[in-house]
């Protein structure tokens, strides 16, 4: 069998292997990419691998030689299940001929990968059909809140512009576990990409590493948890965890850069990374005029707000 390879670049470094695999085979399904994975056909420095695995730069990926299906488009909408676009259906926080904001919920990624048949890019094309719709920007797969999506290129061209200049503002929640000290203030430190601790890769805060800043305040604090409002001033990955973290007060929920599991919320069952993009403000691509949308607090934070006695509305008056 005919074989191909590709040498990870310094910009692909940290990439995991099915983001890779995409980015490098656009028209094969990621399913395939996950059932030649589980058959040892797809290596990485010759030994097997799964879509998870962070690759390093200089190393080799080798598969078999594929061809994009006949049947199946390169390019376009994945199928996605009706329950889902109606889900999505009632998440739309704003739209209209230019662009639509949608609520993003839990565990949802941007795109489709080897452990996901559809992403929230599939959901919302299926949404408007025949438009061309592209993500602004995105969230990780367990952070929740207001995502952007453009309609058509020239909306997102100048989107992407508007971003790049840094015209747009944006403010998230979190819980912390534990309360930053000072109250309110600033964390200005650099981040490195693929740092390996054990066994799993991280961003970590180091020299050399990009210049990251956020800016927080504590909007209230009971039984050692807070409820903090951030704002990124940079847009490094996942940078508000690692601050908080920083601080000594990670997201609860986080079990990357956390505990995970406060003693609190004991009782309470699986918590969610408690990080939620409250609101987006940017200027809109037609209209001429300054857009903010806000998406309020996911339904599953309010066992866990009720349980210290924190009142969700000082986020509005944060």
């Amino acid at each position: 069998m005919a074989h191909q390879a590709f040498t990870v670049t310094a910009d692909e470094a940290g990439m995991r292997l099915d983001k890779f695999l995409a980015k490098k085979l656009p028209g094969i399904p990621p399913a395939l990419f996950s059932r030649l994975m589980r058959k040892g056909a797809i290596r990485v420095a010759k030994g097997r691998v799964k879509g998870d695995r962070r690759l390093v730069v200089g190393e080799e990926v080798r598969l078999p030689l594929l061809e994009p299906p006949a049947e199946l488009p390169e390019s376009g909408p994945r199928p996605v299940p009706s329950g889902w676009v109606e889900r999505m259906r009632g998440a739309i926080l704003y739209q209209d001929e230019a662009v639509v904001v949608v609520d993003k919920p839990p565990g949802m990624v941007a795109h489709a990968g080897s452990d996901h048949p559809f992403g929230l890019i599939d959901v919302i094309a299926a949404l408007f059909p025949g438009e061309e719709i592209q993500l602004v920007h995105r969230l990780d797969r367990d952070t929740t809140g207001v995502v952007l999506l453009a309609k058509g290129g020239a909306a997102l061209r100048a989107l992407n512009h508007a971003l790049a200049q840094g015209q747009f503002q944006k403010q998230y929640v979190a819980l912390s576990d534990g309360i930053p000290k000072p109250s309110r203030g600033s964390v200005d430190v650099p981040l490195t990409k693929g740092v390996l601790r054990g066994g799993e890769r991280m961003v970590a805060v180091g020299e050399g590493g990009e210049r990251a800043l956020t800016t927080y305040k504590t909007l209230a604090a009971k039984q050692n948890v807070g409820l903090i409002a951030l704002t990124p001033h940079t847009g490094r990955t996942h940078q508000l965890r690692v601050h908080l973290a920083h601080l000594g007060t990670p997201i609860v929920g986080d079990r990357k850069y956390g505990k995970g599991f406060p003693a609190q919320f004991e009782g309470l069952g699986r918590l969610p990374l408690c990080l939620h993009a409250f609101r987006l403000s940017f200027p809109h691509p037609t209209l001429n005029r300054t857009v903010a949308v806000t998406a309020p607090l996911p339904e599953a934070w309010g066992p866990l707000l009720e349980r210290v006695g924190i009142d969700p509305g000082v986020v509005l008056e944060g």
